[in-house]
């Protein structure tokens, strides 16, 4: 639906339709390049619009798993982060490509049923956080090369014989009891990156939120505490900063001087940090 700031409301009745080709398909995740907006759709269909019409990049396979579940703008492209391969894919404007071992696996994990499911910049360089691992990755923009920040939780221990964390255990459960528990649900996410202020916050969870279980052995107050943490992730030399909504015109600076970084608007200090 077209909108432009000031309008009242947004006019349902000029809105440019796209069908679904597949029952049941549904939007998964949106990204912008210049003057495309692009969305991909719950079985891979890559749908961009350009501001009169949608064409459509990539058709959906319902018999293929394909999801997108972030985007994030990064040297000219849009890049969108993909399950099942853990990977970002391109989108140039025209085509979408995988780019290979962006991001890597980690060392001692399974290389299937991977998601790159947060994506954020912070001190220019690309973070991204992975499942079902809960791993965290780091794109230096100067060298080019990934680096592997950490894993976000120390329980349990990796492994490449099952696909993700506690698996084997759920599914042990499963057979002692005729039951029938889905064995990724205490995989472990990168649910959110999010800049603020001089750091870069870093929020996990399970697969959906979900309630300690009594009948899983394995969830002592150690392991279920790691699950829904946020962390404080700092380096020195960045800088980002809420601002305030102007009806009209607003100036925004950005001031870089011997020991500090500094935004302002209209003149007005909004934050700042020490440079290290």
């Amino acid at each position: 639906c077209p909108w432009k700031p000031g309008q009242e409301q947004v006019e349902v009745a000029q809105a440019k339709v796209l069908n679904a080709r597949v029952v049941g398909e549904t939007s998964f995740c949106w990204g912008l390049l210049e003057r495309d907006i692009l969305t991909v759709s719950s079985y891979g269909g890559v749908y961009v619009f350009d501001g009169s019409a949608w064409r459509a990049v990539r058709e959906p396979q319902s018999e293929f798993p394909y999801q997108v579940y972030s985007a994030v703008n990064y040297e000219g492209d849009l890049l969108l982060g993909q399950y099942p391969t853990g990977r970002l894919f391109r989108f140039d404007g025209h085509t979408v490509t995988e780019l290979a071992d962006s991001p890597p696996v980690m060392p001692g994990v399974a290389r299937r049923f991977r998601e790159a499911q947060s994506t954020m910049l912070y001190r220019g360089d690309l973070y991204v956080g992975v499942w079902p691992w809960a791993e965290l990755w780091r794109h230096d923009r100067g060298t080019g090369k990934w680096t592997l920040v950490s894993r976000m939780f120390t329980h349990p221990p990796l492994t490449d014989k099952s696909y993700h964390p506690f698996q084997t255990e759920i599914e042990s459960y499963n057979r002692a009891n005729k039951a029938n528990m889905v064995g990724n649900l205490w995989g472990q996410r990168i649910c959110g990156l999010a800049p603020w202020h001089d750091s870069l916050m870093v929020a996990t969870s399970a697969k959906s939120p979900i309630e300690r279980d009594p009948r899983m052995p394995f969830l002592t107050d150690e392991v279920y505490e790691e699950y829904g943490r946020i962390w404080r992730y700092t380096l020195p030399g960045h800088l980002s900063a809420p601002i305030a909504y102007k009806s009209g015109g607003t100036e925004l600076q950005c001031v870089l001087k011997r020991d500090r970084l500094q935004v302002l608007q209209d003149g007005k200090l909004v934050s700042e940090t020490a440079m290290i």
